[in-house]
């Protein structure tokens, strides 16, 4: 259902694709830390330990992310959006599969 209607491709492309072609230019790993900051939403040390690396290479990581989307990431409304849209892709592409 989800991978077939139009209007959900539309948000996540418009909420994640320019971190995806962010990500598939340089190999940064934005989504993976996107991901572990939705994940971990009271505490970027825990998401950083989740991804093995640094808290100084998760927060350049994390401030990569804003601007590329020029967003700020401490606003609930926007980490809200682009959980919505990291889900209902997984959803899409489950049911595509």
């Amino acid at each position: 259902m989800l991978a077939d209607d139009e209007r959900v491709q539309l948000y996540v492309e418009r909420q994640l694709g320019r971190p995806r072609e962010h990500e598939a230019e340089w190999d940064s790993g934005l989504e993976t830390a996107l991901v572990a900051l939705l994940t971990h939403p009271t505490s970027k040390t825990e998401a950083a330990a989740a991804l093995h690396m640094s808290r100084a290479v998760f927060y350049d990581r994390i401030a990569k992310i804003e601007k590329v989307l020029g967003v700020d990431l401490e606003d609930a409304d926007v980490r809200v959006s682009l959980h919505v849209a990291l889900i209902a892709d997984e959803m899409a592409r489950r049911q595509g599969s």
